[in-house]
Order: structure tokens, then C-alpha cells, then sequence
């Protein structure tokens, strides 16, 4: 009887041992995933995900400054301002819970413009999927009024007024005074305080402020 105690206790304590090995076993996988899934959150992809974190949290609104108006030495204006709206698109937003297909052939529809065109304009500055890109300017009564309402179902659009230039002068004074334009992939390389969509200065006296 002594006998069978013994062996029942030993075969007792082998089954606790298998368990807590087993446990031990599962338990050290399963630190073992956390810790490569942390690494890879923290270290791998640690600027993409506190990029993220800080736009979740941050939203910021970039008013952009009119440009002055140009005035002759009788001061009469030859350059001056007037009020335009534009369409934005946010690319991180815009991609985000929803059929992207349908919303870009939405606005292809709306603002008359080629999906393709459309879709290049945001591949153009895939590295700014939190900044706004201009997608069209200038827009009509018909296009800001339907585009108003659709902002409601399509994610990442956004309209903004823009004020655009008006040149009170002949051809011949073109020269002097220059033109404006929106801001280019290399201009925007060599220029870091400027984004996507902004216009600036292109040549003649425009092109000093």
C-alpha cells in the first residue's frame, strides 16, 4: 500500500511539473511575441506611429498671409488680391475608412478633372499625407456648392479660400512685375518652410517677397 502512495505521489508531482512546464513553455512564447511586437512598434515603425499619435492629438490650420498689393508711384494699385476657394485633399484622412475609388470619381465628377490627374496630384506629395493638397483652384459656384455637401460623406476633403492675383496692368509692365505660381516639387525641396499648394513668387518684383 506504501508502495502505491509512493508511485501515485511521484506520478502527481510528474503531471504538476508537465503542467508548469507547459505553462512555462507558453508563457515565454508569449513574452517572447510581445517584446518582438514592441520592438517592431517602437523601433521599427516608431516615427510612422508617433507621427499618428501627434495628429490624432494635433491638428493644425495653416492660415496662409495675402500677398501685398504692388502699387505704382501714384500710388495706384497694379496688383491686388481677390477671394477665390480651393479643393484640398488630406491624404492620410482621405484613405482612411472609406471606398477611396468611389470618392475620387465622386470629385472627378464634381470638379470636371480625371481621376488619374487627381490621384498623381496626391502621389506627386505622398510624402505629405498629413498636409493638404490643392487639387483644384478657382472653383465655380456649382463645384464649392456640391462639393460643400459631399464633404460631409467623403473623408479628408476640405475647401479653403484662397485669395488669388488680379493685374491691373498692361502687357508691357509683365516683365517688371512677374507672376505667381504654385510652388513646385524642387522649390519645396529647397524651401522647407514652405507646403504642398503654396503659392510664391516666380520672377520679376513678385518674386522678391
Amino acid at each position: 500500500m506504501a508502495k502505491y502512495e509512493v508511485i501515485e505521489n511521484i506520478k502527481n508531482i510528474y503531471q504538476r511539473f508537465v503542467r508548469i512546464k507547459f505553462i512555462a513553455w507558453v508563457v515565454s512564447i508569449a513574452v517572447i511575441v510581445i517584446t518582438i511586437r514592441l520592438f517592431y512598434i517602437q523601433i521599427v515603425k516608431g516615427d510612422y506611429y508617433r507621427k499618428l499619435a501627434e495628429s490624432n492629438c494635433v491638428n493644425l490650420i495653416k492660415i496662409r498671409a495675402p500677398r501685398g498689393y504692388i502699387y505704382d508711384k501714384n500710388y495706384k494699385p497694379l496688383v491686388i488680391n481677390k477671394a477665390t476657394y480651393q479643393l484640398n485633399i488630406i491624404p492620410y484622412y482621405f484613405k482612411k475608412n472609406q471606398d477611396v475609388s468611389k470618392a475620387l470619381n465622386d470629385i472627378s465628377k464634381i470638379i470636371n478633372t480625371p481621376v488619374e490627374e487627381i490621384e498623381n496630384k496626391i502621389k506627386e506629395y505622398r510624402e505629405y499625407i498629413l498636409e493638404p493638397i490643392v487639387i483644384k483652384r478657382n472653383l465655380n459656384e456649382q463645384e464649392l456648392s456640391r462639393l460643400e455637401e459631399k464633404a460631409i460623406e467623403i473623408n479628408g476633403i476640405s475647401i479653403s479660400q484662397e485669395p488669388i492675383r488680379y493685374y491691373n496692368y498692361d502687357s508691357f509692365a509683365s516683365h517688371i512685375i512677374g507672376y505667381i505660381g504654385e510652388i513646385s516639387q524642387s522649390q519645396l525641396q529647397n524651401n522647407k518652410d514652405y507646403y504642398p499648394g503654396d503659392i510664391i513668387g516666380q520672377t520679376g518684383v513678385e518674386n522678391f517677397y
